[in-house]
């Protein structure tokens, strides 16, 4: 149905670009310049902005922050309401390895190298 409508209409030429909805919050807020909304863990489409790779950067790595604060939470509930022999964290995110992760990406953006971070 949907091959039939672009014929239809003219618009075979158009490539066709789908997203998750989930992926429109971080999209719509990055686009009008305000924070992601909080609780989204939609990923942030970067070929759909047009702006500098300083901002992409940020950009970027505010949704890495809010989806990383969601891992915390919910593995902070895992172990609140986990019993302690049958839990055990996730060994390549351990809170020291994203404080390094976070100050690489930070050092990065500050010293503008846009694409390492």
């Amino acid at each position: 149905m949907y091959d039939a409508r672009i014929e239809k209409w003219g618009l075979s030429h158009v490539r066709r670009h789908d997203l998750h909805q989930a992926d429109l919050a971080p999209l719509m807020a990055s686009i009008i310049g305000i924070p992601i909304p909080v609780n989204n863990m939609g990923v942030l489409h970067m070929e759909y902005l047009g702006s500098s790779e300083e901002y992409k950067a940020g950009a970027l790595f505010a949704n890495a922050r809010q989806m990383l604060a969601q891992y915390q939470q919910k593995r902070s509930q895992k172990e609140e309401d986990t019993m302690s022999q049958f839990y055990w964290p996730y060994a390549a995110l351990t809170p020291d390895k994203e404080l390094a992760l976070v100050k690489k990406i930070k050092d990065s953006i500050y010293n503008a190298k846009f694409e390492e971070a």
